[in-house]
């Protein structure tokens, strides 16, 4: 999710934030960078998105960085981002539907899982104050 968040905000060497040129050398992170930067030009070229595994993941990817992102409608750079919390709070509102409900549950438990590896990363990252004898 870091990866996406960087890309589509700062951009990295072939794929940047709309209106903006991307970055001219290569990110510390390049190795997971280019993955989802060729992933991310296959989805915006692909003739089949609906039915393409390869589109389908990155659906999967922009669905869950909505569910997790904190930032406030329609200011983050993600793709999508606000059309999906959009749809997720029109669910919400519409929750009586059993249909609606019947896939929700393993989604809102990936969910849930990576909203706590998420907590739990940035717990370590904090550093820890001295201890005194």
């Amino acid at each position: 999710m870091d990866i996406l968040r960087h890309i589509c905000t700062e951009g990295c060497t072939e794929v940047g934030p709309v209106g903006q040129a991307p970055a001219k050398s290569p990110c510390p992170a390049y190795a997971t960078c280019r993955g989802l930067q060729l992933l991310i030009r296959h989805f915006s070229r692909c003739k089949s998105r609906a039915t393409c595994p390869r589109c389908q993941r990155m659906w999967q990817l922009l669905r869950l960085h909505a569910a997790l992102c904190r930032v406030p409608d329609g200011h983050c750079n993600t793709p999508l981002c606000t059309q999906f919390k959009l749809k997720e709070q029109q669910k919400e509102a519409m929750s009586a539907s059993v249909a609606a409900k019947a896939g929700d549950g393993r989604w809102g438990l990936l969910v849930k899982k990576v909203k706590a590896v998420s907590v739990m990363s940035s717990l370590g990252k904090r550093s820890s104050p001295s201890q005194c004898c």
